[in-house]
């Protein structure tokens, strides 16, 4: 008694030319009517399997998304934004299972594309209540073998959040697109590794950004001149620890 269940299952959004653009294998919300004695959107659990996107920045700089919707020469001017509070939320179950990213940047001299998956996300407790920290854990990875997990809490009044970051296998080589606006030398080789743990705060003047305990491992790393061929410097192992 007292809940609201909807499932949507194959939802597909193409681009104007064909290309997907979105999808999901299935969407699953509880809504829970209690919502009406919490004064709060209640939801018992939120279930997303298998969505997909992909993110493509255009040579002008526009978003693939910016097709989806028609413009107008003749649209009013978008309203100046008020200052409110946090709706209030409760979302006793958060899961993204197996998710897919795709990410491609066309502004570069050579095109940058990179894809992650799969993609998992997980929240408990997710509340917007003043004061209240949300556990939540993150992890993906990608086609070039490297993943990235995120965990703590997050806190939406105030705005802040804790915990820790790992990202581990990133190829020095695979970013040479826009390491190609600074340099001339080109990354043959080089994997890093990261770990740190951090506090963010939102106050007054902005925000805060504390890290703590950081370390940074570089392993094999080979730049060489496009001119000769010639390897330039070669790092076996780099450690910086303590950061």
């Amino acid at each position: 008694p007292f809940t609201f269940s909807l499932t949507v299952r194959g939802l597909a959004l193409n681009e104007p030319d064909g290309r997907p653009f979105a999808s999901w294998d299935e969407f699953y919300v509880n809504f829970q009517l209690s919502s009406l004695f919490r004064w709060a959107w209640t939801f018992k659990e939120i279930h997303l399997v298998k969505p997909f996107g992909e993110v493509i920045v255009f040579k002008d700089g526009q978003l693939n998304l910016a097709n989806l919707f028609a413009s107008s020469t003749n649209a009013p001017p978008p309203a100046e934004d008020q200052p409110g509070r946090v709706p209030r939320v409760n979302i006793y179950s958060l899961q993204i299972t197996n998710g897919f990213v795709a990410l491609e940047d066309r502004t570069r001299r050579r095109l940058f594309r990179t894809e992650y998956r799969p993609i998992n996300i997980s929240l408990t407790g997710f509340t917007t209540r003043p004061g209240t920290d949300t556990p939540y854990s993150f992890h993906a990875e990608s086609d070039a073998g490297r993943s990235l997990t995120w965990s703590g809490d997050l806190s939406f009044e105030p705005l802040s959040s804790k915990g820790t970051l790992e990202v581990t296998a990133v190829k020095f080589s695979r970013y040479q697109p826009y390491l190609d606006e600074f340099i001339h030398a080109q990354v043959t080789n080089g994997l890093a590794d990261v770990q740190l743990a951090y506090r963010l705060e939102a106050g007054t003047n902005g925000f805060d950004l504390v890290v703590s305990n950081g370390v940074v491992q570089a392993e094999n790393l080979q730049i060489m001149d496009p001119g000769t061929g010639e390897n330039v410097l070669a790092v076996g192992k780099m450690t910086a620890t303590n950061a």
